[in-house]
């Protein structure tokens, strides 16, 4: 995940699980709890792989370490996105 990761795809990501939430909030469509587990875990992995990059395309600075950090909207980085549907899946699986 690590090497794909990136602003532009999880731009992508975060739309499909956005569309497929808001399918779940409207109960248009139902998951069972197996498929629950699959995208909490896969938000896990970005939490843990997202921590210094920032969501926003075209607004990276490179440090020394290589780690790209948003030089505009401070402290929003995919890891803190992917945690708040995380717990946006969590809500709508009870």
């Amino acid at each position: 995940i690590e090497s794909k990761l990136g602003a532009d795809t999880w731009f992508y990501t975060k739309r499909c699980l956005l569309a497929l939430a808001d399918q779940l909030a409207k109960q248009m469509l139902l998951l069972q709890q197996e498929s629950f587990s699959e995208i909490i875990l896969f938000l896990d992995d970005i939490d843990r792989h997202g921590s210094g990059m920032t969501p926003f395309y075209g607004d990276e600075v490179q440090t020394e370490q290589g780690i790209s950090k948003s030089s505009k909207k401070g402290g929003e980085t995919i890891s803190s996105e992917a945690r708040q549907l995380k717990n946006m899946f969590m809500k709508l699986m009870e």
